[in-house]
């Protein structure tokens, strides 16, 4: 009987650390994806603010030509972009995809 409240135990406790480890992958994935963490990820010196090589830098699977044009729209002085620029961007982009949705279900 010991025996198996014992193997009944440690059963549950693997149960737990599988899923706090599961939940803290999950809490990883969904942090990486805000815009908070993408505009960190592209600013590798830190100071606040993307500069066109950090942009085209960090996104090297994009042509380096359509990665400026990406800059370009963003980046409101042209010389660099802060987070809320970025979050605005991506703000209009997003009421952008939502408008072209909304449009393709009325016709």
């Amino acid at each position: 009987m010991r025996k198996v409240v014992s193997m009944l135990l440690l059963a549950a406790l693997a149960c737990l650390v599988a899923a706090n480890v599961a939940s803290a992958k999950e809490k990883k994935a969904n942090t990486a994806n805000t815009p908070e963490a993408k505009f960190a990820k592209l600013d590798t010196n830190n100071d606040g603010k993307v500069t066109k090589e950090e942009f085209v830098a960090g996104h090297p699977k994009m042509a380096k030509e359509k990665a400026e044009a990406m800059f370009a729209k963003i980046a409101k002085d042209k010389d660099s972009f802060t987070l809320e620029d970025f979050k605005a961007y991506l703000k209009a982009q997003e009421e952008k995809k939502e408008k072209k949705d909304k449009d393709k279900k009325t016709t």
